[in-house]
């Protein structure tokens, strides 16, 4: 009995340690999980938001001129060298171009691995045009900078960027150092699902030949194209090869767009088309993209177009006399049979139209459409790796090659309203420029016409798709639309009023709130304002590039108004939180405003910062709101 009693005391005893161990294990892992975020001082903040926006931008043009060039940024030699193996996207300027991703019996496809290098060497190779080595803050702060690296996440509803910058910034006048070891942002835009998507596409095309499908019932179904048949007569039928080429690439023109992707956004197909209906809507993928659009297009003007007919008389078809036999030997017959080689790219355009939590993406391929004797021909398809580069001239995309279309740009004021809507009124002396990819033209200025009754500017512009038009005017937040100019087009811009406003600061005790003194020497106060996802900031005492808040013109805007004050040491010490609506009629002839904030009592040791300020938006309805002075 003795001898079970110990052994049942190591039993308990050893379950003791085992259940001792596994919860330090959880202990632990609680610990990682739920590590906080480092609390940065204000003052730095600003700098840390620069860097930030910086990333995004350079990051949002990467993976805008990515998108459009199929996935690549540095084109290889195999697709640079070859004229064949891309769609020039202005004919007078090689220098853009879509590459195809089936070309000659291989498949092109760029890797995820491959896109996310790309993107990284642009955005390593561009984020310094942004940042300016943050010459921005050298009044403020000394700044000690480390290597920059760069690393990429593709997701279905977005691109994280995350550029590893370690800076250890000393303030100047505080005698303090911050280290920020990265940046981490988020571009809205769904590069993974766009790139997916194309690569579904293509994959199913090299399965079902769908193109070459459509390609030859086109051939097959119009009366001007000699396929197979007979006709009771005695006359030859005689057709021109280049009346033939001429036609068929009309249809490619007018009827490769009519296909439509399933399960993405497209106009339904009218009921009185049955044929359209089932040939010409495509069923590609199992999932649904409600906000996106695919479209299938060829420029019978520009893109590149091959076919052999057999047999032939140089460039004349000829059909074959035959004789009736017996009691019809009198009639004539005339048949043909007609065999066709044919080539020619076809450009996908795939459009991801802003929805919630996503803006506007167009990702661009192309496809080698391949018809050999009549039967869809790609077959010995390989895979390829890439790599490189090409820059191109601005000043010479925009001025020396043909302008080939006219663009007709109307420039409106918008004041929008809740109460009445949008108030649209007339807006000459708009700065215009149109963007292709990475070449940017000046166009000038909208002007008054037709007597002053409208305000536009029409000019010759070179040949893209998918541009970005941008129209910027002093007291206006900039406006831009995408535009393609591969015909005369006529766009609108709407720019929103603005006015910039200087703006100072004075704090209220909480245990005096009706008493206003000015910021102590080692204070400082960082101000947000929000309206409709806009946000504008500032910095009390001022610094530059954030010395002046920017407001909406014109009405009476409600902002979320956030102010945070700080200590010298960074600590959070006060601020304000709440809606304001400023009065126009105030706003307009005013020259500054002047903020009110709380701050809290003296405490050696302050309770938690995140605690003051869940309460700060009850203490600030005590002081003020802000004067418009």
């Amino acid at each position: 009995m003795q001898k079970r009693g110990q052994i049942t005391i190591f039993i308990i005893i050893g379950i003791i340690v085992i259940l001792t161990i596994a919860g330090l294990i959880i202990f632990r892992e609680q610990i990682t999980v739920f590590k906080p975020e480092k609390v940065l001082p204000p003052e730095v903040a600003p700098l840390q938001r620069f860097v930030e926006n910086c990333v995004q931008t350079t990051a949002r043009e990467g993976i805008t001129i990515l998108a459009a060039n199929g996935g690549f940024i540095r084109f290889p030699d195999s697709i640079e060298l070859d004229s064949g193996s891309y769609i020039s996207t202005n004919p007078f300027f090689p220098e853009f171009k879509i590459p195809l991703w089936r070309y000659n019996g291989q498949t092109r496809i760029p890797s995820e691995d491959y896109i996310k290098q790309d993107l990284r060497y642009y955005i390593q190779a561009n984020i310094n045009s942004c940042l300016h080595d943050l010459e921005t803050f050298a009044n403020l702060f000394d700044i000690e900078k480390g290597e920059m690296s760069i690393e990429i996440d593709l997701l279905e509803k977005g691109t994280v960027v995350e550029l590893f910058y370690p800076l250890a910034i000393h303030n100047k006048l505080k005698n303090q150092t911050t280290r920020i070891d990265s940046f981490k942002t988020t571009v809205p835009l769904r590069l993974k699902a766009m790139y997916d998507l194309a690569k579904k596409i293509m994959e199913e095309e090299n399965t079902d030949k769908f193109l070459e499908m459509i390609t030859m019932d086109l051939v097959a179904l119009d009366v001007d194209i000699p396929y197979t048949d007979l006709e009771f007569t005695c006359d030859p039928k005689i057709w021109k090869v280049s009346d033939v080429r001429d036609k068929l690439k009309h249809l490619l023109r007018t009827d490769l767009p009519l296909i439509r992707v399933d399960r993405t956004s497209y106009s339904p197909v009218p009921q009185d088309r049955p044929y359209e209906a089932s040939h010409f809507v495509w069923e590609v993928t199992s999932l649904k993209y409600p906000a996106t659009h695919v479209s299938f297009s060829y420029d019978d003007k520009n893109y590149p177009f091959e076919m052999y007919i057999m047999p032939n008389k140089g460039d004349t078809l000829e059909s074959n006399a035959q004789k009736g036999q017996e009691m019809l030997s009198a009639l004539c017959i005339h048949l043909w049979h007609f065999t066709y080689d044919i080539k020619y790219p076809v450009l996908v355009t795939i459009t991801d139209e802003p929805a919630k939590g996503h803006e506007r993406l167009v990702f661009n391929f192309g496809i080698q459409v391949g018809i050999n004797n009549n039967i869809p021909d790609t077959t010995n398809f390989g895979i390829s790796t890439f790599d490189f580069d090409q820059t191109a001239r601005e000043e010479e995309f925009c001025s020396d090659p043909p302008l080939t279309n006219m663009l007709n740009v109307h420039t409106f004021e918008n004041v929008s309203t809740e109460e009445m809507g949008d108030q649209i009124d007339e807006l000459p002396g708009v700065n215009i420029t149109f963007t292709c990819i990475k070449m940017k033209c000046p166009l000038g200025q909208s002007e008054w016409a037709f007597r002053g009754s409208i305000a536009r500017l029409s000019r010759l512009v070179p040949y893209c798709i998918n541009g970005v038009l941008r129209g910027e005017k002093p007291g206006y937040r900039t406006a831009q639309t995408f535009v393609s100019t591969n015909e005369e087009k006529t766009v609108a811009l709407y720019l929103e009023p603005i006015i910039k406003k200087k703006f100072t600061v004075v704090k209220h005790y909480t245990l005096t709130p009706g008493k206003q003194e000015p910021l102590d020497d080692d204070e400082s106060a960082i101000i947000t304002l929000k309206r409709n996802g806009k946000t504008s900031s500032g910095m009390y005492p001022p610094v530059e590039g954030l010395s002046e808040l920017e407001f909406a013109a014109k009405w009476d805007y409600t902002y979320g108004l956030e102010i945070f004050l700080a200590d010298e040491s960074g600590i959070i010490v006060g601020g304000y939180r709440g809606n304001w609506t400023p009065r126009w009629s105030e706003l307009a002839g005013s020259g500054k405003i002047e903020f009110h904030i709380v701050e809290w009592p003296y405490e050696p040791e302050p309770e938690d910062q995140f605690a003051r300020i869940s309460k700060l938006a009850e203490e600030s309805r005590k002081i003020p709101l802000p004067v418009i002075k």
